[in-house]
């Protein structure tokens, strides 16, 4: 999504990775991977959630 400061200035992005979305009898399943990006309005860009995206590999969720 996008960021936004009090003043209404554009400050970055925010994305949420997950796995694609799958349609089901009951509607749609998500899966959310635990790590997301960040990136500010200049370019820059870092992980976020490394920690608990590692820990659910390490035990195979």
């Amino acid at each position: 999504g996008l960021s936004f400061d009090a003043s209404g200035s554009f400050t970055g992005w925010y994305g949420n990775i997950e796995a694609p979305f799958v349609r089901t009898p009951l509607g749609i399943d998500t899966h959310d991977l635990a790590l997301d990006v960040v990136a500010t309005a200049d370019g820059q860009w870092r992980w976020k959630d490394e920690d608990e995206f590692r820990r659910r590999l390490e035990v195979g969720i």
